[in-house]
């Protein structure tokens, strides 16, 4: 889901610039719930669809920093069983949670042990930019590639 009312990162590609408020009202949470939901039923409803869906990114960029964490955390592992018994396919359809700008080492602490081997089809998502900052935007293709081997 690219866009959560109230945003979640304050970007533009989040639907609102005027701040991140996505956990400051819960209304916001439960419509991103709500949403979620509809977005599965049409998905489990059309087979060519289904069958071409192998993954749901449940939340796009969330900014950690300005938001409830625990409300993050709990509308992502809700949103990882919704995606896996709301669509019951073969392999299952991996649920994609967002690194929220943090580096893998924050996520060591919190994302569950158990779950890397009860929940196959949970993943982390780092999806790094190499556009939008003018101090690298001109690089050379390979120093872009060791930036991200020291990642």
């Amino acid at each position: 889901m690219h866009t959560a009312p109230g945003s979640q990162n304050g970007f533009d590609n989040s639907g609102s610039t005027n701040g991140v408020n996505w956990t400051k009202d819960s209304r916001n949470v439960s419509i991103s719930k709500r949403a979620l939901q509809t977005m599965l039923k049409y998905i489990a409803g059309d087979p060519i669809l289904l069958a071409t869906t192998d993954a749901v990114d449940l939340l796009n960029e969330p900014f950690i920093d300005s938001l409830d964490f625990g409300q993050l955390w709990d509308y992502d592992t809700g949103g990882h069983t919704l995606v896996s018994s709301g669509l019951g396919k073969t392999p299952p359809v991996v649920s994609i949670v967002d690194r929220g700008f943090k580096e893998f080492s924050w996520w060591q602490t919190r994302w569950p042990r158990d779950w890397n081997t009860k929940y196959a089809d949970a993943w982390l998502d780092a999806h790094l930019y190499h556009v939008f900052d003018r101090n690298i935007d001109d690089w050379p293709l390979e120093s872009h590639l060791r930036l991200e081997e020291v990642r």
